[in-house]
């Protein structure tokens, strides 16, 4: 320790004059040539830019954001739009709306009706309604009644139901025990079916009804019927004879027992 600090006041103590070296500061010791200047220039413009860039870089990347946390929240709300058992139940105002949306895309709108129009029509056949439609929109769809066709052997305001027969004849519809006659719909006995004395009417019956005829079996009694739909009423008995299966032999046994 004595050492150290022997040695700190030697270095403290001054200098003589004699023991001092002669330097002669007029003498330039550094002479910059302007291509050395130029040079530094440049390094000292590197440098400032590159503390420049340091200073601002690490700014840049505080500025970024992260990405919402909303929408984390996202697929919660797809099984709500999808009529689902939460959004049907009603369980909060917004709920029951979401729930009344869901149920109404799910369900499909209702298709025409499909009915089928006999009888005494100008186009006997199958036609298509409006849900809703009444007898006589059908009627109408088959190109209206013919001169010989009796308004009353159909109730023309029933409304139609899908796969519904419409028989239109020459008598009036029975009526029913409430004052409302019937709509001619086949698988009660159509009006017209059956004339006084018993003869079956081939315009207006069924195919069941067909088969009570003599010789009559359902194949026959169904190729009536689809004869009748496409071609419109037999104007005769003997007309009987186009349809196929049926001879002169089995239309003279008819005679007696079916009319027109």
């Amino acid at each position: 320790m004595s050492t150290l600090r022997k040695r700190l006041s030697d270095c403290l103590e001054p200098i003589d004059g004699d023991e001092q070296l002669a330097i002669d500061f007029s003498t330039r010791r550094l002479a910059l040539t302007p291509r050395a200047a130029f040079a530094l220039v440049i390094v000292a413009v590197m440098v400032a830019m590159g503390s420049i860039a340091a200073l601002w870089w690490p700014s840049s990347d505080a500025v970024q954001m992260p990405p919402p946390a909303a929408s984390d929240s996202a697929p919660q709300v797809a099984p709500t739009l999808q009529g689902g058992a939460g959004a049907s139940s009603g369980e909060t105002g917004s709920g029951g709306s979401t729930g009344a949306v869901g149920g109404g895309q799910n369900q499909n709108p209702p298709g025409p009706l499909v009915v089928s129009v006999v009888g005494l029509v100008a186009k006997p056949g199958v036609v298509e309604v409006r849900p809703g439609a009444r007898v006589v929109e059908a009627i109408d769809k088959a190109g209206g009644l013919l001169p010989e066709a009796n308004p009353a052997s159909v109730n023309l305001a029933a409304p139609l139901a899908d796969g519904q027969q419409i028989v239109v004849g020459v008598e009036p519809a029975p009526v029913a025990p409430g004052g409302v006659g019937g709509a001619g719909i086949s698988g009660a006995a159509p009006s017209g079916a059956t004339q006084s004395g018993g003869a079956i009417n081939i315009n207006t019956a069924t195919a069941t009804q067909l088969e009570e005829l003599p010789g009559i079996g359902p194949a026959t009694a169904t190729k009536i019927v689809d004869f009748r739909e496409k071609n419109g009423p037999f104007p005769s008995v003997d007309a009987l004879e186009e349809v196929p299966g049926i001879g002169p032999a089995k239309v003279e046994a008819l005679k007696d027992a079916a009319t027109v």
